[in-house]
């Protein structure tokens, strides 16, 4: 797929920048734009028409690199973390943990794996006019929203917890047309860039051996399948911070 986006013109090599001392300049985190790797993929016919089984990461220390990791599901079976390495950039996948990488018109290795969740938790980019000016990242429209395929995702008595900001307009709409005839309750969150761990504020809703996915992830769960465009985004390595030997 790297290949394939440098000679069609949806990638550019990636140039080392130095300072004025000739020093190198560390590259900023999206440096590997996740959801512009995704729209790049949707134009390759042959990646489309693949009927693409769900990858299962070796159990042994093989390097992994430079894997085509959009439009198939991607799992870590094991009982540790792994790192892989997508356009140059390492990321961190933590044990038992699943992901697609793609975005909302190729989800259909997602509905292929034939499984479904006791728990969905929906974090959807919502319509507003400040990302409208911006043009930083896409959004989607109430009627995008109700059209995602969650009924075939979901279990039978499956929790979904969706995500709103507070605007009028979104909450009556996921009140009124979204989920017109379920029970919902809310949770008022200041922090609107990242959400809370999910884990944490669900616990007590997930059963044992319980099947959780997240829609519109930014990062992996352990235990959890994962879907986005971005979904590997807080995945990053700079992220995390190394323990000392011995801790």
């Amino acid at each position: 797929l790297i290949q394939e986006g440098l000679r069609s013109g949806f990638l550019y090599p990636l140039v080392e920048k130095q300072d004025g001392n000739g020093g190198s300049i560390t590259l900023p985190l999206d440096a590997c734009n996740l959801s512009e790797l995704c729209e790049m993929a949707k134009h390759f016919t042959s990646l489309n028409e693949m009927e693409l089984q769900t990858l299962q990461l070796p159990e042994d220390d093989m390097p992994i690199t430079e894997l085509d990791l959009s439009s198939q599901v991607i799992e870590n079976s094991s009982s540790f973390s792994k790192m892989i390495t997508l356009m140059g950039q390492k990321y961190l996948l933590p044990p038992k943990s699943s992901f697609l990488l793609s975005d909302i018109s190729c989800m259909q290795p997602l509905l292929n794996c034939s499984k479904t969740f006791d728990v969905i938790v929906i974090d959807p980019p919502w319509e507003n006019k400040s990302v409208k000016r911006s043009n930083r990242y896409n959004w989607l429209s109430p009627q995008q929203i109700k059209q995602m395929p969650v009924p075939k995702l979901a279990a039978a008595d499956c929790l979904v917890v969706t995500w709103v900001t507070n605007r009028q307009k979104h909450l009556c709409f996921v009140k009124e047309e979204l989920y017109p005839s379920v029970t919902y309750c809310s949770r008022e969150d200041t922090n609107c860039s990242r959400c809370v761990r999910i884990t944490e504020v669900l616990k007590d809703y997930i059963k044992p051996g319980g099947q959780c996915l997240e829609l519109f992830a930014r990062n992996l769960q352990p235990g959890w399948m994962s879907w986005g465009n971005e979904v590997l985004k807080f995945q990053h390595v700079d992220y995390f911070i190394a323990l000392e030997s011995g801790r």
